[in-house]
């Protein structure tokens, strides 16, 4: 593990979305189903790679894990920062959400303010994943 970064904490807000009747989906496996899988692993990604184009100021982290999206940004140190940074992750949630809603795909979901270590190659270890 010596390419492994270290653990540091640091303040983010933390977003977590997860899809409703996903494992319905899975279960089922008909066509119809496996099509709208693929479907909304398309669109996460589309919207994920759009928004990090769209704004490279800001560094939003993200993990897809089966039905779960994670977002994570770091909050900032001070008033004015928190807030765009806390903005910047609302509309990040939002292009998602529209994207997936646009093809009847359903999600809901959270967003906490806690210390967090987050890698987009590791697992994040966060409290709060946990508690959003």
């Amino acid at each position: 593990m010596k390419n492994d970064p270290a653990i540091n904490y640091s303040p983010h807000y933390v977003a977590f979305l997860d899809v409703l009747g996903f494992e319905k989906l899975v279960m089922s496996k008909t066509p119809k189903s496996i099509k709208e899988i693929s479907e909304y692993f398309a669109l996460v990604r589309d919207s994920i790679k759009k928004l990090k184009a769209s704004n490279d100021a800001v560094e939003i982290g993200s993990i897809v894990i089966s039905d779960s999206v994670i977002l994570s940004i770091n909050s900032g140190s001070n008033r004015k920062e928190k807030l765009q940074r806390l903005r910047d992750l609302c509309i990040a949630v939002r292009e998602i959400q529209y994207g997936l809603a646009k093809n009847n795909i359903w999600m809901r979901g959270g967003i906490s303010h806690d210390d967090a270590f987050f890698n987009s190659n590791h697992p994040p270890a966060e409290p709060g994943a946990l508690n959003s």
